[in-house]
């Protein structure tokens, strides 16, 4: 697959503050990347030095092959959609998004054509003699959206575009933006510290913490596997074991879980997300399970959130369904477990990357599938 941006070597320096250690990064052709991370992360900085509006303290910026690390932002085959969408109040829709065109000298019906072109990709063509006062901030975004693309960029470059929207709105745009990228078959980079949306909408996403790239990864591995501490607690619900890995078990006071895996004996951090333990009413026959106290639930709606407490103190949250919470309704003492291929496992000392036992077994295979069948028994 072509390679349509590449960082090589990059580092921004703001004074004598590092906001972007040396980095490099390669964006594919057509797809859809996104840079997750918390504020002050770097993510808007990498994405200004991709658009011309910051240069590189060392390192090259490359487009499609060719070295743009000093041209101007208008003389980059790029476009940005800010987060407040930087349209011009004095102006209609459509001159807002004829401006671009303008500036190279379009006119008359050519440019009309193009404008009515770009509205109607983002379902806006009606509102093409409203001023930007007039509209909702959805649809200012759609406004921003179309002034961008008219000009048919290589790349598309989007900072954090549907902040200021409403859950609802956001949601609706999150589809309609994965649906744009399909249609115009262009790159996009989007930056956002939103990890359902970034989970949502990317074909990669780049986890960022502290001007450093910690995971590029598919948006499936990033949640299933993450490699570091940072991913596996930024993205998503998690929760942590502490304990001791032997070379065989994991072991705290209160349990002792069987792993297999690419770590050295040492204190290590288990991690596993609510979603995929397993509430036992009696302690099972087979494998492994830990003993927990009841000591709340939360509703969510679509789910409770049941808090539980081991022996050693720890925390361990579990996602229920609605329709399953009234058998744990009085019931103070739980037993957890889960399947091997779920838990991940970090080495506090060395730092080394997060790992997934593939070897481990907790269970008989047949206790495993009625457990699939069957959460309570």
């Amino acid at each position: 697959m072509t390679n349509s941006i590449e960082l090589k070597n990059v580092t921004k320096f703001f004074g004598p503050n590092c906001v972007i250690p040396t980095l490099d990064l390669t964006i594919q052709q057509g797809e859809f990347l996104t840079l997750l991370g918390p504020s002050g992360c770097g993510k808007t900085t990498l994405l200004r030095m991709i658009a011309g509006f910051e240069t590189p303290t060392t390192g090259r910026v490359f487009l499609e092959g060719d070295d743009i690390t000093n041209l101007p932002p208008y003389n980059r085959n790029v476009n940005t959609v800010f987060q407040n969408y930087a349209l011009f109040p004095h102006l209609h829709v459509f001159d807002n998004v004829a401006y671009g065109l303008k500036q190279k000298g379009y006119t008359g019906e050519k440019l009309k054509t193009a404008v009515y072109d770009a509205l109607e990709m983002v379902q806006m063509a009606d509102f093409a003699r409203r001023k930007p006062k007039e509209l909702s901030g959805g649809q200012q975004q759609r406004i921003a959206l179309a002034r961008a693309i008219i000009n048919k960029p290589k790349v598309l470059l989007l900072d954090e575009p549907l902040a200021a929207l409403d859950l609802k709105l956001r949601k609706q745009m999150q589809f309609e933006l994965k649906q744009l990228h399909q249609q115009l078959g262009i790159t996009f980079v989007f930056v956002t510290h939103d990890q359902e949306e970034a989970l949502t909408m990317s074909d990669r996403i780049a986890v960022m913490n502290k001007g450093v790239i910690e995971q590029l990864d598919a948006p499936q591995n990033i949640y299933d596997h993450p490699k570091t501490k940072f991913v596996a607690d930024f993205v998503g619900e998690n929760n942590t074991l502490s304990g001791f890995y032997d070379g065989q078990t994991v072991s705290a006071s209160g349990f002792s879980i069987p792993f297999q895996g690419d770590l050295q004996p040492g204190d290590v951090q288990l991690f596993i997300r609510p979603e995929h333990i397993y509430v036992h009413l009696k302690e099972p026959e087979h494998g492994f399970a830990i003993r927990s106290n009841v000591v709340g639930k939360t509703f969510l709606g679509h789910l409770w959130k049941i808090h539980c407490q081991t022996t050693n103190n720890e925390m361990i949250d579990v996602s229920v369904k609605p329709d399953q919470i009234s058998k744990i309704d009085g019931v103070s003492t739980v037993f957890l477990s889960w399947e091997s291929d779920k838990m991940n496992a970090i080495a506090v000392a060395s730092g080394r990357p997060a790992l997934t036992s593939s070897k481990s077994l907790f269970w008989n295979y047949n206790l495993l599938i009625m457990n699939k069948l069957q959460l309570f028994y």
